[in-house]
């Protein structure tokens, strides 16, 4: 924003007023860091411009994203409310509850959407707001200037926006066990949300002010003088899900404390993406690490004192193969152990895993070469399943 209201006017045809007296530009201040600039907004309406601090300005990241989290029309979550960190989720296009694909693409048809050349309607829009950025200037002359608006210079963490982003997706998926919404589900690159940041979104208000649906559907009404256009595809259920499947915030506390979490979610991703070798080794990954908190979870509830270097001992030296087949027969009653098909597909995945960290060869062919794709999904499924037998006895 070096051009400030230069830059403004450019991409809006807009003239600010002083003290914002225009009631249609007066909510949020826009900019991107492409184009995508618009007029200043703040809430609520009697909010003393004049008295404005660093305190009254907050950050978001506005993301039109590659698929769509089937949450309603506008979905809200407070990742961090210690650090005053907010996800909206807004899909613009409804699609409700149950409705068919076939009825969705009638719909889509009748709106006037061409697939391939506008961008997908029925994709989500993320908006993730920091209520304590870190403002670098603040000149209360610039905001209320006959010369055009600038606004504050405040400094989008980007990193730390995708990170949040990517645990919100994460929790998502693991709550709802959905891979799909439109598109295949998946943590963003750096390069991807840099294509998927739309707008950075400077907002003015109380610092204790409580944004709501009302201001964020406002919001999400501002529309620029460019289009977005992108080609795209549709894969899998778009319609929402029932509310019930929705409860995402206890699952992210899960998530922080263990990554094995994450790296199921990976898995999933790239299974899906057709790249079996890597959702095979990754979910192996999550596998292990579920057990080992499986492991030192049962151990903690056994009487006398917790050592956990010792069970760290026991996982270090002691293979995967025998541990999984040992431990829930040592900690868990008959009736809640694995049944024992199980535990054998799990030991022969594991066995083909190390066929590919390991570079195992046979007679100068390498190992791995033996498992067909038909093999490989089905020791995914293998580990799969006891990924999701040990994630379901940990507290």
């Amino acid at each position: 924003m070096a051009e400030g209201g230069g830059l403004l006017n450019r991409y809006t045809s807009l003239r600010l007023y002083r003290e914002f007296e225009s009631p249609r530009l007066r909510h949020l201040i826009v900019s991107n860091i492409v184009v995508h600039v618009g007029a200043p907004f703040y809430w609520p309406e009697d909010f003393n411009i004049n008295a404005i601090t660093k305190k009254n300005v907050r950050i978001a990241a506005w993301l039109k994203l590659p698929f769509r989290y089937r949450t309603g029309d506008l979905f809200h979550l407070d990742i961090d409310e210690s650090a005053g960190i907010d996800i909206w989720i807004y899909n613009r296009f409804p699609i409700p509850e149950g409705e068919s694909y076939e009825k969705t693409h009638q719909r889509l048809h009748e709106a006037g959407y061409k697939r391939g050349v506008d961008y997908p309607r029925d994709h989500s829009e993320a908006i993730i707001i920091l209520k304590n950025p870190q403002v670098t200037s603040l000149r209360q002359e610039n905001l209320t200037s006959d010369d055009g608006f600038s606004p504050p210079a405040v400094q989008l963490p980007y990193f730390r926006v995708l990170q949040i982003l990517n645990e919100f997706t994460c929790a998502y998926a693991t709550t709802t066990n959905e891979l799909f919404g439109g598109a295949a589900l998946k943590p963003l690159s750096n390069a991807e949300f840099f294509d998927s940041l739309w707008a950075e979104v400077t907002l003015l208000c109380p610092h204790d002010y409580n944004i709501q649906e009302p201001e964020i559907l406002e919001m999400v009404q501002w529309v620029p003088e460019r289009d977005f256009r992108v080609i795209s595809t549709r894969h899998g259920e778009v319609s929402d899900l029932p509310k019930e499947k929705l409860e995402i915030k206890p699952v992210l506390k899960k998530i922080r404390d263990h990554a094995f979490h994450e790296l199921a979610f990976k898995a999933k991703v790239e299974m899906v993406s057709h790249e079996p070798i890597t959702a095979l080794v990754l979910i192996c990954a999550a596998m292990e690490g579920a057990h080992a908190a499986f492991l030192h979870q049962a151990i903690k509830r056994m009487p006398g004192e917790y050592q956990e270097s010792l069970v760290n001992q026991l996982l270090r030296e002691q293979g995967i193969s025998t541990l999984v087949q040992i431990t829930p027969k040592i900690f868990l009653p008959v009736d809640k152990q694995p049944n024992v098909k199980t535990l054998k597909e799990c030991v022969s995945a594991l066995q083909a895993r190390n066929d590919i960290m390991h570079a195992k060869s046979s007679k100068g062919t390498y190992a791995m070469r033996k498992h067909t794709n038909s093999d490989l999904n089905n020791h995914y499924s293998a580990l799969l399943t006891m990924y999701n037998f040990f994630v379901s006895i940990i507290d």
